[in-house]
């Protein structure tokens, strides 16, 4: 079986992040206890055939926690000759640990088209920062 780059990328984080929690002799207490994660994914990454990887075709514009919200926003643009659709991916990172993933698809982005996206997670941390995973497909 052959992993994709992105695919072996996720895999390998999560990896490690178990890796770091099991190799950590200190118990967390109540206080110091990890935000509860949030995912909001309907389809799994990579499931649609055909895909592309298209990280270089989205923007992440701001990505801001208020109170127990993180709002994130974005551009994606299509630079095909066709139109495409677009699933985006945003995890919410706290250090290394990914607490949160929602799934923003946007469709039939015109060529050479710019559209706008947004997301929010109820998140109750803060610090955190966002990551893409993007996806482009006919």
């Amino acid at each position: 079986m052959r992993l994709s780059h992105s695919t072996a990328a996720v895999i390998a984080a999560v990896l490690a992040t178990g890796l770091v929690a099991c190799a950590s002799d200190e118990r967390a207490s109540p206080e110091q206890s990890a935000p509860e994660s949030v995912v909001e994914v309907s389809d799994q990454p990579g499931s649609v055939e055909g895909y592309e990887g298209a990280l270089e075709d989205a923007e992440i514009v701001s990505c801001d926690a208020d109170g127990d919200q993180l709002f994130v926003a974005g551009t994606v643009t299509n630079p095909e000759a066709e139109p495409r659709d677009y699933r985006i991916y945003v995890s919410a990172m706290d250090g290394s640990e990914t607490v949160g993933l929602v799934q923003v698809d946007v469709q039939s982005v015109a060529p050479g088209a710019t559209e706008d996206w947004a997301a929010e997670l109820e998140l109750g941390a803060e610090d955190l920062h966002c990551h893409l995973r993007v996806e482009r497909f006919p």
